[in-house]
Parts: structure tokens; C-alpha cells; sequence
């Protein structure tokens, strides 16, 4: 991300080799997020599944949709351990 940012003013100047640099970045920074996206489904996920009971994954979807709901990436989570589902 950085790489691209910095490319950008030059960019606008005219700079070619700039916009080179922003491409290459942004393929960069796709193949960094396929390669996370992946590790997620492959084996973040499948290990939750094994290991969380499904009172705690419904805990979890409760917690996430609170925080989702309140659109601040920065929302207190002290509450965060409350749970509806007996």
C-alpha cells in the first residue's frame, strides 16, 4: 500500500514508471490478500469449527454483529463477552 501511495504524486506529475510501481504494487497487495483470504477459509475457519462449540460460535456471531451494527472499527468491546444464547 505504502509502494502505491508514494507512486501517486509522481503519477500525476507525468511519471510513467510511476504508474508501472502502482500496478505492480496493487498486484502485489491482490496476491497478499488472496494468499490471507485463503489461509482464513483453508484453515482459520475449519480449526474454529473443530474447536468452538456452537454456544460459543453463536457468542462469537452475536459479538461480531454488535460490533458490525455500532460501524466503528474502534467500538469499546468491553461488553464484548456477553451472550444471549444460554
Amino acid at each position: 500500500m505504502r509502494g502505491m501511495a508514494d507512486a501517486i504524486p509522481a503519477y500525476k506529475a507525468g511519471d510513467v514508471a510511476a504508474g508501472r510501481k502502482i500496478a505492480e504494487n496493487a498486484r502485489g497487495y491482490i496476491r497478499l490478500l488472496t494468499q490471507h483470504i485463503d489461509k482464513e477459509d483453508n484453515i482459520l475457519y475449519p480449526i474454529a469449527d473443530a474447536r468452538l462449540t456452537e454456544k460459543q460460535q453463536i457468542c462469537l456471531l452475536e459479538g461480531l454483529t454488535r460490533w458490525r451494527k455500532s460501524g466503528s472499527a474502534t467500538a469499546s468491546t468491553r461488553n464484548s463477552t456477553r451472550c444471549s444464547t444460554p
